[in-house]
């Protein structure tokens, strides 16, 4: 079992919790529903908002595509990408 522990960074959690950070993780259809699950959850006990996209297409399509609705949002001013990987 891995235990994660929390650390805190003075002025990290209100940085996040203004909008200025997109946190993103993309997976294709190949991944188990339960790692999509236990991921989110480590993203919860963080605390840090995660919006998980899954697709079906080439990752440099994804990645145009989180980065230009990044663009859109003039309030947001870094993006964090994971990518669930998973293999045939």
């Amino acid at each position: 079992m891995v235990r994660i522990k929390k650390i805190t960074i003075p002025g990290s959690s209100s940085f996040i919790e203004s909008g200025k950070v997109g946190i993103y993780s993309f997976y294709m259809d190949n991944v188990s529903d339960e790692v999509i699950k236990k991921q989110k959850a480590v993203f919860d006990y963080l605390n840090l908002p995660l919006e998980q996209i899954e697709f079906g297409w080439e990752h440099a399509y994804i990645l145009n595509k989180i980065v230009e609705n990044a663009a859109g949002n003039a309030d947001l001013k870094f993006v964090i990408l994971f990518t669930l990987t998973a293999f045939r």
